[in-house]
C-alpha cells in the first residue's frame, strides 16, 4: 500500500479518536512496514490534522467577522436616517410608545436642529475670496441662530 492511502486511512482514524498503539497493532502487520515508518505516517497524520483544523478555525473565524460586520451594518443608523429622526425631533412631531404619546420638549428640538447643523456642516466657516487676495472666513452660525429663534417665537 502506497504511503499516501496508509496516512488517509491512518487521518480518518485519528479523527475517530483511535489511538497510535491501536492503529500500530492493527496497521503495521497489515501493511507489512517497521514501528518507525509507523511513526513517521502518525507524525504526518497529526501535522496533517492540526493544518486542517487551523484551516477550519479561519474558515470559522472569517465568517464570525463578517457575520459581526453585517450585524454591526444593520444596527447603525445611515445618515439620512438620522437626519430624518432629529427632523421630526426639531418639528416637535409627537410618537407614540405603548399607550403613551411623547413629544420633545422645547431643548430637545432645539438640540435636534443643532445636531442637525452639524450634520450639515452649517458651523464650518465659508472661504470667499475678495479682491485683493485676502481670504475672509464667514461663520454660517448667524443663520442657525435664526432658525432656533424662529422655533423658540
Amino acid at each position: 500500500m502506497n504511503k499516501s492511502r496508509c496516512i488517509d486511512i491512518l487521518l480518518s482514524e485519528y479523527k475517530k479518536g483511535v489511538s497510535r498503539s491501536d492503529c500500530m497493532s492493527k496497521y503495521v502487520d497489515e501493511w507489512q512496514i517497521s514501528t518507525r515508518t509507523f511513526d513517521r505516517y502518525w507524525k504526518e497524520v497529526k501535522e496533517k490534522f492540526e493544518q486542517e483544523k487551523k484551516i477550519i478555525r479561519q474558515a470559522e473565524l472569517k465568517e464570525r467577522i463578517k457575520l459581526g460586520k453585517e450585524r454591526a451594518h444593520l444596527e447603525i443608523m445611515s445618515k439620512n436616517e438620522v437626519l430624518e429622526t432629529l427632523t421630526k425631533l426639531g418639528k416637535g412631531e409627537a410618537w407614540k410608545v405603548g399607550n403613551e404619546i411623547i413629544a420633545p420638549t422645547a431643548n430637545e428640538r432645539i438640540n435636534a436642529i443643532r445636531e442637525i447643523s452639524k450634520l450639515q456642516g452649517y458651523y464650518e466657516p465659508e472661504e470667499v475670496e475678495v479682491k485683493g487676495g485676502l481670504d475672509l472666513e464667514i461663520n454660517a452660525s448667524k443663520v442657525v441662530k435664526d432658525i432656533l429663534k424662529k422655533l423658540n417665537d
